[in-house]
């Protein structure tokens, strides 16, 4: 067999046995885990500044309303094809984004009116 030969045959040939790609972390199933854990997850940190400062100055509420429509969404789509990760993994967004909206509620800036019109001074008239 010439080398050319080898080298095409070669590189025919699957990278990997099946019973070796069972074993690679990278498979399907582990990267969509991966995906699902750290998106469900995600805004976790930024709850959880929001409880620790009780400020909400640096959340967009459009952004809290936009990704909780996008995971209802996301969560009706898995219950249509009744696929458990999708189920799960938006159910718990779901949940973590009404806390966010609750808190946001709470614990946003009130606006106050003001007329313009300075208040009358204090003292002896």
């Amino acid at each position: 067999m010439d080398l050319a030969s080898r080298e095409s045959s070669s590189s025919r040939r699957p990278v990997h046995s099946p019973e070796e790609r069972s074993f690679i972390p990278a498979s399907p199933e582990f990267i969509g885990y991966a995906a699902a854990l750290l998106t469900t997850f995600g805004f976790v940190p930024q709850v959880v500044k929001i409880l620790r400062t009780r400020s909400v100055s640096d959340v967009s509420f459009p952004m809290l309303l936009q990704y909780s429509m996008g995971c209802l969404l996301w969560l009706v789509y898995g219950l249509l094809i009744e696929n458990a990760i999708l189920i799960g993994a938006n159910g718990i967004s779901l949940g973590i984004f009404a806390a966010a909206i609750a808190l946001y509620i709470r614990f946003r800036p009130r606006s106050h009116v003001h007329s313009g019109l300075a208040a009358p001074a204090e003292g002896p008239a």
